[in-house]
């Protein structure tokens, strides 16, 4: 058996680097919606756990509707303390119908979990709105042009059109991959081809 070559050994550390990047901070966590459906408790529970795991470099934000921030808050202060620094917690957050009271709420969240003592900090990081169409798109970014943190949602049945209007208006995009039912779940190759 042969040692590798330093050479070799180079190459697949790059390899392992390229790999990082494009899954560093790839995964959001959404434990709340379909299909696992789990309790807040459970779901900040699990998210603590994959922030101290050795994959945590994968994990992105964590999702939450506005209108649960308070029992989002409760929980996090229910978990046990740590022996070790805890990184900010990140947010993602889906409004509800009432937008000025929740850009309201995400203000005040962010300003109280800021000025927190205690050993767990959260930051909203982005607020995600469904849309459908180009249209939607092009409607929300005008009146939305102070709020950077904007990533528009759409369905794989209009990601292409939708991903050239959102570079268009230079915001961020995801695709709705899932749901409530099956059929909502596309496969990878749906996905690479839309």
């Amino acid at each position: 058996m042969s040692l590798p070559t330093a050479e070799t050994m180079r190459s697949g550390l790059g390899t392992l680097e390229s790999g990082r990047a494009l899954l560093r901070e790839l995964i959001d966590y959404a434990g709340l919606f379909p299909p696992a459906s789990l309790s807040m408790a459970s779901s900040v529970a699990n998210f603590n756990a994959y922030l101290n795991s050795h994959w945590n470099w994968t994990l992105g934000r964590f999702i939450v509707p506005v209108a649960r921030l308070d029992e989002f808050e409760r929980a996090l202060k229910t978990l046990p303390k740590s022996r070790e620094a805890t990184p900010t917690w990140r947010l993602s957050v889906l409004p509800g119908s009432d937008v000025v009271e929740d850009v309201a709420r995400i203000r005040d969240f962010n300003t109280r979990m800021a000025g927190r003592d205690s050993e767990r900090r959260a930051m909203i990081e982005a607020v995600e709105v469904k849309v459908n169409n180009p249209g939607e798109i092009a409607r929300l970014h005008e009146s939305s042009r102070r709020n950077s943190k904007l990533i528009l949602k759409f369905p794989l049945s209009s990601a292409g059109e939708c991903i050239s209007a959102v570079s268009g208006v230079g915001r961020r995009a995801k695709i709705r991959t899932g749901g409530e039912t099956p059929e909502k779940f596309p496969t990878s190759a749906d996905v690479s081809n839309s």
